[in-house]
């Protein structure tokens, strides 16, 4: 998970002013201040979030998406932490980002592109129950992609599900706003839009041939749909 560790051939956070968003204090210390910056700010989009507990550090309430109070080229470094799947205007973060770094300044995220893989969602209705924990994978990879609003109400009707139950899953799964939605190629499109590529490192899940060519059938201008998570380190132009 230590994104500077693998980051480290090309740069480093010695000496950088950073801003983090999506870290908790833990997080922080594990995967930010070991690297010793020179001045750390946090960014979070709500004040009752615990990224906004973390103390001794200047932490700022703000969205990343809109015009933050930071001055144009105020960091060294933007981090972010399983945040880009959540973000609403995944355009507008980016140009803030840029907006914030300073010509040559990098841009580091880990995140998981979770629409367009076998995951697809955040379902947590129910953390003991496969069928609605999204972590513990217990409905069918790729469900949210392949099948209608009914199908996958039928679905788990058919798998002992109340009405209620189901619907509560159609809702985590096409409704809610806690993830953006967005392919995997959507990504990388933005990336190379705002950015340089420098490195990344990618996770895959596995993905059968007969589920492929149904997911290209129905998205023919999508090509990728096993990426879950990476790395990515990218530079503003200077």
């Amino acid at each position: 998970m230590d994104m500077f560790e693998f980051f480290s051939r090309w740069t480093g956070l010695e000496g950088k002013r950073c801003l983090c968003i999506g870290f908790d204090a833990d997080q922080l210390r594990e995967l930010v201040l070991k690297y010793r910056p020179a001045e750390v700010k946090l960014l979070t989009l709500w004040a009752e979030h615990k990224d906004a507990a973390v103390e001794g550090f200047e932490v700022v309430v703000g969205d990343i998406t809109q015009r933050t109070g930071f001055e144009d080229g105020s960091f060294d470094a933007v981090v972010t932490l399983s945040l880009l799947e959540h973000v609403s205007d995944l355009d507008a973060a980016f140009k803030e980002i840029d907006r914030l770094l300073k010509p040559g300044g990098y841009f580091s995220s880990l995140f998981g592109p979770s629409w367009s893989c076998h995951i697809g969602h955040h379902l947590y209705s129910d953390g003991d129950n496969p069928l609605y924990n999204f972590w513990l994978r217990g409905m069918p990879a790729h469900m949210h992609l392949l099948c209608s609003r009914e199908e996958v109400l039928d679905w788990y009707l058919s798998q002992g599900a109340t009405e209620d139950q189901a619907r509560v899953v159609q809702h985590w799964m096409f409704d809610t706003d806690i993830i953006n939605r967005r392919f995997f190629d959507d990504y990388l499109a933005l990336f190379s839009t705002y950015f340089q590529m420098v490195g990344s490192e990618y996770m895959y899940a596995p993905l059968d041939r007969k589920t492929l060519g149904l997911l290209r059938e129905r998205f023919p201008d999508r090509r990728d749909f096993t990426t879950y998570g990476g790395k990515f380190l990218l530079r503003k132009y200077a």
